[in-house]
């Protein structure tokens, strides 16, 4: 395949020796392509670190024959301390899990095991005793329960194992002559620690920062952080110039983007569809009315991933039984039975119970209002009907799994809360008062809020998956600076009251 100017020159920068270097590459811009080439060219052992396994396993086919390793952090840590050390490993620990095993609120078990995650997915080699609190002690219990085979281990301990080893020199490895970090925008501080940890002549990582959207789970955006070359993938052979333009002009006006995205797609027929939304519950609102038109379709998760919580959130207010990974549910139960009569009535049911007490837990929050739509058992028997047997080539996902995938046509749910997320930001800080500057422009100054950014990043995630058509349903639709700052003047004085 014949590349393109801006892949032949980092191509040749990697040749010429470039210790460091960072590659921006925006969407679809053949940054696979480039890799693969270099790892062909480049001679010894080489390692690329992919961000999940469905990245892994499509690489690993792409990698043949190049001599290189395709791993993920989690697999390269999984292989070293679980096999080591002998551990069980749990999947994960809900936070009535842990309320329940360490006898405490629910509360204090959230923010303990946030602490935790967030030690975890931390450069720290340890807990900062000088600023101790109940929920840090609980947190450094917890990582020290698992490390002492108390309690059976998650896959964010491992990793973190597996840094603490490496830096503490518990562990070596032979030097790679290449060490390939690939999806860099989503790495959190654990991962980059371990990249920079691993032994290697040369180090390259790529990414791009407009497609950061896992900060919830730690993600630091390594492309901004790593200080080395750097260089740019503008050239998109995903979609044609109609859908570049759309892209650059959101990235120019919102997330102050200078570089522009040009469309080298040519492709004119449409095969698959696709349907994407931000939330489950706007997602299963799309199903019903296409069970309702008679229409097949096909969800990219499996249908008990996008249902099982709600629906057994529903279970716990009927009073039926939960299935056995969702019995942590019955404490929610207890509880709420042990109010008074007045609170109850104040919370009219369980959900809305729920709904009060979690309300930072976002997993949670998007399934209470999943359960309250109607009809939901029949439309995830549906689901999970056509998940088995259709053969439709229309594709219904959230923007967060749609994320690496592509589709002829797309269509943009309405649920994208970007102006209300800029809104948000204002209405919660010190800036209700309109700056000199206009609030987008001050947005742009002064936000480092890594959740308002990352609803910007999801939409541009979303529309940047069509390769032919794009059918935008979001008040992204028709764009420019003066209309984007009319409408959060508008979402900031309906939050406010005005």
């Amino acid at each position: 395949m014949k590349l393109t100017n801006e892949q032949q020159n980092i191509l040749n920068l990697i040749k010429n020796g470039e210790k460091f270097l960072k590659i921006i590459a925006f969407a679809g811009t053949g940054k696979t392509t480039l890799l693969t080439e270099a790892a062909k060219q480049i001679k010894g052992r080489k390692l690329y670190i992919a961000f999940n396994k469905a990245i892994a396993d499509e690489a690993f086919e792409k990698f043949k024959g190049t001599n290189t390793w395709v791993k993920t952090t989690h697999s390269l840590a999984y292989n070293y301390v679980i096999h080591r050390y002998g551990y069980k490993l749990k999947q994960n620990y809900s936070t009535m899990e842990i309320a329940q095993i360490y006898n405490i609120d629910y509360t204090t078990a959230y923010n303990a095991k946030i602490i935790f995650e967030n030690f975890c997915n931390s450069a720290s080699s340890g807990f900062n005793e000088e600023t101790m609190t109940d929920e840090k002690r609980l947190a450094k219990t917890i990582f020290e329960d698992m490390l002492n085979k108390k309690l059976s281990v998650n896959h964010s301990f491992y990793l973190k194992k597996f840094q603490l080893d490496l830096i503490s020199q518990n562990i070596t490895f032979n030097e790679y002559d290449m060490i390939l970090l690939d999806e860099a925008q989503d790495t959190n501080d654990v991962t980059l620690s371990i990249f920079y940890n691993l032994p290697a002549k040369q180090k390259i990582i790529v990414g791009d920062r407009h497609q950061q959207i896992y900060s919830f789970r730690g993600s630091i955006n390594a492309i901004n952080k790593l200080k080395a070359k750097i260089a740019f993938l503008t050239h998109s052979f995903r979609f044609d110039e109609k859908i570049a333009f759309k892209a650059t002009n959101f990235l120019q006006i919102f997330k102050n983007e200078k570089a522009n995205l040009k469309g080298l797609g040519n492709n004119k027929t449409i095969k698959t569809k696709a349907i994407i939304s931000r939330t489950n519950a706007e997602l299963i609102l799309q199903m019903k009315y296409l069970i309702e038109d008679k229409k097949k379709f096909k969800t990219i998760r499996e249908p008990s991933a996008i249902f099982g919580l709600a629906l057994n959130l529903n279970k716990l207010e009927n009073k039926e039984k939960l299935d056995k990974e969702f019995n942590y549910l019955k404490s929610f139960d207890r509880e709420f039975k042990s109010l008074s009569k007045r609170k109850k009535e104040q919370y009219t049911d369980i959900l809305n119970y729920i709904e009060e007490i979690a309300d930072e837990d976002i997993e949670l929050l998007t399934a209470v209002k999943v359960a309250k739509i109607d009809n939901l058992e029949k439309i995830y028997k549906k689901a999970k009907e056509y998940y088995k047997t259709s053969d439709s080539n229309l594709f219904l996902t959230t923007a967060h799994t749609a994320k690496g995938l592509e589709f002829d046509q797309v269509t943009i749910c309405d649920d994208f809360p970007c102006y209300s997320s800029i809104a948000m930001w204002f209405k919660d800080s010190e800036n209700l008062k309109k700056p000199n500057e206009g609030y987008l422009n001050f947005f742009l100054n002064n936000c480092k809020e890594q959740s308002q950014i990352d609803e910007l990043n999801l939409y541009y995630v979303a529309i940047t998956r069509a390769k032919v058509k794009l059918i935008d349903k979001t008040d992204f639709n028709y764009l420019n600076k003066e209309i984007a700052e009319m409408k959060i003047k508008e979402k900031i004085e309906e939050m406010i009251g005005k």
